[in-house]
């Protein structure tokens, strides 16, 4: 019993990436989506204005590098698996694109000798190199993305895909990590109370 609480305990940050994606998914998809819907009814399904499993991407390979992968590929295939309509096929590539940009976005800031990755001498947030990788992650799997799909899209809808790809990308990561700060506050003060 004891080795199974203990390989459990190992693939715990795993199961809270994939229940957090899944999570900020299911709500950037019903109640965000809904909404814009509803204020701009002629946007297409990939234009998500707040997309807040971004956020997810890049504080949880901010924390465990390389080891967000596979977590955050499985919460992507997971909701596709759930959110996804019959006639969509199985987006394989975009869903690996998104989940290694963010991991070859902070690569690409350590051999800059910007702040990268965190370490378990230095585990302090700061939200401003955080929020500039997570930026660049968007602007190169928005890039990304466009190639893929480009047979889809004239070049004016191209220009259109990348900005709200950007646009609800970005967003979504501040609305996240503001969610996430204030939810850290809290506990924090529930602590000191307690």
């Amino acid at each position: 019993m004891y080795r199974i609480l203990k390989y459990l305990r190992e693939y715990e940050d795993c199961a809270w990436i994939i229940a957090l994606y899944f999570g900020c998914y299911g709500v950037s998809f019903y109640p965000i989506l809904t909404a814009q819907r509803y204020f701009l009814d002629n946007q297409p399904l990939y234009a998500l204005l707040l997309f807040l499993p971004h956020g997810v991407r890049i504080l949880a390979t901010w924390l465990l590098g390389a080891r967000a992968i596979i977590p955050l590929l499985v919460g992507s295939w997971l909701c596709w698996a759930t959110f996804g309509r019959a006639s969509d096929s199985f987006l394989l590539w975009p869903a690996v694109v998104s989940a290694v940009t963010p991991f070859l976005t902070f690569k690409m800031f350590q051999l800059a000798g910007l702040p990268s990755f965190a370490t378990t001498d230095n585990l302090t947030l700061n939200w401003r190199p955080l929020a500039l990788a997570g930026f660049v992650a968007a602007l190169t799997d928005a890039a990304a993305s466009h190639v893929l799909f480009s047979s889809s899209f004239s070049f004016s809808e191209s220009q259109h895909f990348i900005l709200i790809f950007v646009i609800g990308d970005v967003l979504g990561m501040i609305f996240f990590m503001i969610i996430t700060m204030m939810t850290f506050r809290w506990y924090r003060s529930t602590q000191l109370h307690a």
